[in-house]
C-alpha cells in the first residue's frame, strides 16, 4: 500500500513538474509545441512503474495540459481534435515504454537465473572432480 501511495506521488509530482516547465516557457515557445514535454512525466513513470501509472500520468497530462494551457482555459473541454491526438500519443508511448521496459526486466532476470544456475553447476561439477579424486586414490592404494 505505501509504496502505491509513493508511486502515486511521483507520478502526480512528474506531471505537476512538466507543467511548471511549460508554464515557464510558454513565453518562448508555442504552447502547442511545449506539449511534447509531458512525455518526459509519461516515460520514467512507464518504465518505473509500469504501464497502469504511466496511463494515469498520460491522462493527467494531456488533462494539465488541456486546462491550463489550451483555450478556454481552466475548462476541461475536450472538443478539439488537437487533445485527443495528444492524448493518443501519450497513451501509445505509455504502452510501447512499458512494454519495453517490462521486456528488459524478463530479460534481465532470465540472465541473472541462468548465470546462477550455470555457477551453480560449476560448482557442483568442482565437488564431483574433487570427491572423485578422494575415492580414487583409496581405491588405488588398496589395488
Amino acid at each position: 500500500m505505501r509504496a502505491h501511495v509513493e508511486r502515486l506521488a511521483v507520478s502526480a509530482a512528474a506531471v505537476t513538474a512538466v507543467t511548471g516547465a511549460v508554464f515557464g516557457l510558454k513565453a518562448v515557445a508555442p504552447v502547442f509545441g511545449l506539449s511534447i514535454l509531458y512525455l518526459l512525466a509519461v516515460l520514467p513513470v512507464a518504465v518505473l512503474y509500469g504501464l497502469a501509472y504511466a496511463l494515469g500520468v498520460s491522462i493527467a497530462s494531456m488533462l494539465a495540459f488541456n486546462f491550463f494551457f489550451l483555450p478556454p482555459l481552466h475548462t476541461l473541454a475536450l472538443t478539439d481534435a488537437e487533445n485527443w491526438v495528444a492524448l493518443a500519443v501519450f497513451v501509445v508511448t505509455s504502452v510501447v515504454v512499458s512494454e519495453l521496459a517490462t521486456r528488459a526486466r524478463r530479460r534481465a532476470f532470465a540472465a541473472a537465473e541462468a548465470d546462477s544456475l550455470r555457477r551453480s553447476d560449476a560448482a557442483k561439477t568442482a565437488v564431483l572432480h574433487a570427491v572423485s579424486h578422494d575415492l580414487r586414490s583409496p581405491l588405488t592404494a588398496i589395488r
